[in-house]
């Protein structure tokens, strides 16, 4: 029986290749554990414990002074706590993969939405599905931020094309509700992730690509697309009160700490070269991500000269490169210069493409501003969807450009498909090992030390599981190497003396405290191990007087009240005990009172009196 293939084969078999696609290298995650970041977010997050709204939208992300607000990502984990108030970590997994897949099929639906053929549209759907440079973002509980994001941004552009470059609002019940449906989307996104600021800047860009203004009817252009717009902006707007009510300004900047992002201790020539050279490292992870890892804080990312080092120059005209092309078509326009009509479409998708890739980038770089960390793989989850249409879009360009019109020569197709079977296949196996690495944070951290030795923070969150199991002296070997490499890492510096004290080298204890402290005059922990030191080793006064200074530096602190209270009452000095004791009984240690009671008995001379 002959006759043609039933239209439908196509898009099905498209769509199920790509949710394949999206899940198999997922597969040694989904029964995973939490990993990293996963503890303070999900595990022990009361906001998601409780699972109230009030709370949800009401905190900030970390539930305290980290000026980020993320409500909609923390809802997510919220809906899914069981009757104990505790989140499944292997559902979560399941929930994590299964929106990847989601933004996957998305992906292939904005570029059929653009025109692209099914080849090239499916081709943009598998490569996003299966490339590496997501394994963080996908088996990272809380990269759950970065997918949610890129879902309701792409989303809103495809809803976008009902009202916008397709769709007519007065014509259609789906052309009117379009505009709504995309604010909604829009205000999803900016409630998942910072990243999705720019989806606002992205329907613009979608507009100005695929319906440009024609010359004379630019006011009406306007009026258009504002009124299309309008619930885009007012469900900004909504968004902006909520994160001002939350974080006390609308506005408010996460501060990035040395460690975590480098570029904040440079400037001029030096910063901005090191914030272009990000853009080469990223580009090279989109193309060869063969070294993937979870951190990227201290000195891995060396500092660079100035833009016209090798990196920075690659890293500045990549971004010129997306730039040109993502203003092409309008330019185009505006000088009236029309492509040829083979051309115009693959033009214009790559021109949506590379405006996809830029503008998310430009928020997650460190160009504009600096962000809390200098670099890191997740930030391109959103970017990475702009790389993978782009890819087809400019395959399927350089194939318009052939003499002979029409379909490609069968050899050629069949070269691409191999190609591109061989490209997916060898990024699949890539993620698949690399998501096996997030099943809990001992495998997690083993693979970051081996896959970047230069990370101070692999080095010592590794240190910190290896001293959990008892294994002290490979667990100092990793400390020692973490403070090597950075010597202003005061938790590791802490975290060494804490076992020389337990060895008995105190005076190497003692000046691994000292380290410590400098570093950070509040880290608690530190200062109370270095007046147990002193005191150990007999030097009361000393003691006497670091912990009074740590007293005046931290007033809230109860442990360093009590710690006082008990090196003056050991000097003798009971009724100075007694008031270091009224103070930690103040800021909430009842336990204190008796010890405040016996260090006054003491002081009047009273006999005879328990001991504190």
């Amino acid at each position: 029986m002959g006759g043609a293939r039933p239209s439908w084969r196509v898009p099905a078999l498209a769509i199920a290749a790509v949710a394949v696609a999206s899940v198999a290298p997922y597969v040694p995650v989904m029964d995973g554990g939490f990993a990293q970041d996963d503890h303070a977010i999900v595990e022990r997050n009361p906001a998601v414990r409780s699972g109230g709204i009030a709370a949800i939208f009401g905190t900030d992300y970390w539930g305290g002074e980290s000026a980020l607000y993320r409500p909609v990502t923390i809802l997510s984990f919220a809906v899914e706590r069981g009757p104990d108030g505790n989140v499944n970590p292997a559902g979560a997994h399941r929930v994590n993969i299964a929106l990847h897949a989601l933004v996957s099929l998305a992906l292939l639906l904005l570029a059929r939405r653009a025109g692209a053929p099914w080849p090239a549209a499916s081709a943009a759907g598998l490569l996003f599905a299966v490339h590496p440079v997501h394994a963080g973002a996908v088996s990272g509980l809380v990269g759950r931020a970065e997918v949610l994001a890129a879902l309701f941004t792409i989303g809103a552009l495809i809803a976008h094309t009902a009202a916008g470059p397709w769709g007519d609002a007065r014509r259609s019940r789906l052309g009117r509700a379009a505009p709504w449906l995309t604010g909604a989307l829009v205000f999803l996104a900016l409630g998942s992730k910072e990243t999705a600021i720019a989806a606002p800047f992205l329907l613009v860009a979608l507009d100005l690509v695929f319906r440009p203004p024609e010359r004379g009817r630019r006011g009406e252009w306007l009026r258009s697309r504002a009124l299309v717009l309008a619930p885009t902006v007012l469900a900004s707007l909504a968004f902006l009160v909520l994160r001002a009510r939350a974080l006390g300004s609308a506005f408010a900047v996460q501060k990035p700490v040395l460690a975590d992002n480098p570029l904040v201790a440079l400037h001029g020539a030096e910063r901005l070269g090191t914030a272009f050279g990000l853009a080469a490292r990223a580009a090279g992870l989109m193309i060869f991500p063969l070294r993937l890892t979870p951190d990227y804080s201290g000195p891995v990312i060396p500092k660079e000269p100035g833009i016209l080092a090798p990196l920075p120059l690659g890293g500045l005209l990549v971004l010129l490169f997306l730039a040109v092309l993502s203003l092409a078509p309008t330019g185009l326009h505006l000088v009236r210069i029309a492509p040829p009509p083979r051309l115009a479409g693959p033009l214009r998708r790559s021109a949506l493409a590379a405006s996809l890739t830029l503008l998310p980038y430009l928020v997650v770089g460190n160009i504009l501003m600096a962000i809390g960390v200098i670099f890191a793989e997740r930030l391109l989850y959103l970017p990475s969807a702009g790389v993978c249409l782009l890819v087809p879009c400019l395959v399927e360009g350089m194939l318009a450009l052939r003499r002979s019109p029409g379909p490609a020569p069968i050899a050629v197709a069949a070269s691409l498909a191999g190609l591109l079977a061989v490209a997916c296949l060898g990024a699949a196996i890539r993620t698949s090992r690399a998501s096996a690495e997030w099943r809990n944070d001992e495998r997690l951290w083993e693979a970051a030390v081996r896959s970047t030795p230069e990370s101070p923070r692999a080095q010592f969150t590794l240190g910190k599981i290896r001293a959990e199991h008892g294994c002290d002296a490979e667990a100092f070997e990793l400390f020692d190497r973490a403070t090597r490499l950075w010597p202003y890492f005061s938790s590791a510096w802490y975290e060494k003396g804490l076992i020389l004290w337990k060895r008995g080298d105190l005076a190497r204890a003692e000046e691994a405290f000292r380290r410590a402290t400098q570093q950070n005059p509040r880290l608690e922990a530190a200062i109370l191990g270095l007046g147990a030191t002193l005191q150990r080793l007999d030097r009361r006064e000393e003691a006497v007087r670091t912990l009074r200074d740590a007293a005046e530096r931290l007033p809230g602190s109860a442990r360093i009240a009590e710690a006082l209270g008990d090196v003056l009452y050991d000097a003798g000095r009971f009724r100075e005990a007694a008031e270091a004791y009224h103070r930690g009984a103040a800021l909430g240690r009842s336990d204190l009172a008796s010890r405040e009671r016996a260090a006054r008995a003491r002081s009047a001379g009273a006999q005879p009196l328990p001991s504190p």
